[in-house]
């Protein structure tokens, strides 16, 4: 009893070492092009700008309306950074009571929670991305699925409200649905009207603000047929980095999965966790994205966790000691990397976009249009975004069309100031930048972020 005491509080302590890691780097990271997006859609939203009609985006509109609640209550970036913190720290604890579930024991219970934030930490589960609040929906309605606090209703709607997040969430949610109906039919008509509520209201929405078809055209057509691909050697060639990070948990997985095969076919739960790792797979290998793994990462702490608990009980010293060199040896990597990231590129870039927000409040300029990697500054135009298009990209730019309505936009209305890259390389723009250079001074630097500020001539 008090080494299984002993071995808990280890566990505690260092789930609590990484959350704060987690929390640092969450804090610090300067904002991207999503999260720009993202923050903006929802702040404007309070001001009656519609996503899909007023702003481009091909993202299901779930990041966007949690983003109005929360800058509802703050629009200080710091609380926001924070909660969306605590979002990942929920899914942690979450994950650790579906593992008591599976295994019906609670020795290495916060075993798969340090998995899933070293994994969170490494594959940009800092960002505030929709990723994160979606795999809180997942892990609740597996929560849900229990026998004192079962709810189907519940189940259906998270898995639903899931796949309002992001589109490729459908695929785990089909798989928990699929799981939880096969278990007990008798209740799926709760199940399905739990699932449908959340969108037929998003539905009702669009026909009330009358932007259903923007809504179809951004959510789905332009990603099936728009979205820019990549090779698949490129993909991998980017991503083998982060996957030599979490070489040891990836060897774990596949341990497990070999192990409910080969020897505990009878804890069906199982099943289900292994497909949730393997099914949404070939959906991530369209870009090479690290966010895109995070709708597996929970799962992937779960297998990890359950082998290595069964490789421990087999009470050979030798396994015992690779198991914890290696998983030392990954914490102490990846700590070291992290912490370099965070003192020397998060915190300066992050210092400098608050000097760049300061910068543009100071000199009342409050009429913004950015190049896509700038979306985040976006936020501080006084009533909405001057153009409909935060970021142009192959998705919104067929036939220059996005560019061409965006000079029109510039020509127009000359207190429109212009942050675009120092290095012109990293435009994807072209045409557009050619006419910014022409037509427009720079009038500000900043070199940590490589930006600088135009007005027009």
């Amino acid at each position: 009893m008090v080494r299984i005491k002993l071995l808990n509080t280890l566990q505690i302590v260092i789930l609590l070492a990484l959350f704060s890691l987690l929390l640092l780097l969450t804090i610090y990271k300067p904002l991207g092009q999503d999260e720009g997006v993202f923050l903006t859609m929802g702040k404007f939203l309070h001001y009656g700008v519609l996503p899909y009609r007023d702003v481009f985006d091909h993202k299901p509109p779930g990041i966007y309306f949690l983003n109005y609640l929360i800058l509802g209550v703050s629009n200080n970036l710091y609380f926001i950074k924070t909660l969306y913190a605590f979002i990942n720290l929920a899914s942690a604890i979450l994950i650790a009571k579906i593992y008591i579930r599976v295994t019906d024991r609670t020795k290495y219970c916060y075993l798969p929670s340090i998995f899933f934030l070293i994994l969170i930490i490494i594959f940009e589960g800092n960002y505030l991305i929709a990723e994160v609040p979606m795999i809180l929906c997942f892990l609740l309605a597996l929560n849900l699925n229990q026998r004192l606090i079962r709810n189907y209703f519940l189940i259906g709607f998270f898995c639903s409200l899931a796949i309002l997040f992001k589109q490729t969430a459908i695929i785990s949610s089909l798989i928990i649905i699929i799981f939880v109906v096969y278990k007990n039919r008798k209740d799926a008509i709760q199940l399905i009207s739990g699932f449908f509520l959340p969108l037929f209201l998003v539905l009702i929405y669009l026909l009330i603000t009358q932007t259903v078809n923007d809504g179809m055209d951004q959510i789905i057509w332009r990603n099936v047929c728009c979205y820019p691909k990549e090779s698949f050697s490129s993909i991998i060639k980017y991503l083998s980095f982060y996957f030599w990070r979490i070489l040891p948990i990836l060897i774990l997985v596949a341990i497990g999965i070999y192990f409910y095969i080969k020897k505990y076919q009878s804890l069906k739960i199982l099943l289900p966790i292994i497909m949730l790792v393997i099914l949404p797979v070939p959906f991530f290998f369209v870009r090479h994205y690290p966010h895109y793994w995070i709708q597996i990462l929970p799962f992937l702490a779960i297998l990890a966790s359950f082998s290595t608990e069964k490789l421990i009980s087999y009470k050979s010293i030798i396994i015992r000691i690779i198991i914890g060199i290696s998983i030392i040896l990954m914490l102490i990597s990846n700590f070291r990397l992290m912490s370099w990231q965070l003192i020397y590129n998060y915190i300066p870039k992050w210092q400098e976009q608050n000097q760049i927000v300061r910068y543009l409040k100071n000199n009342n300029l409050n009429q913004i249009f950015t190049e896509s990697q700038f979306s985040y500054f976006s936020l501080y135009n006084i009533q909405k975004p001057p153009t409909k298009y935060l970021y142009i990209s192959e998705v919104n730019n067929q036939n220059g069309q996005a560019e061409n309505e965006t000079i029109e936009i510039l020509k127009n209305n000359k207190n429109i100031v212009v942050l675009w890259p120092e290095n012109p390389d990293f435009a994807y723009a072209k045409a557009l930048q050619q006419y910014i250079l022409e037509y427009y001074d720079p009038i500000k630097i900043f070199q940590h972020t490589g930006m600088i500020i135009y007005k027009a001539q």
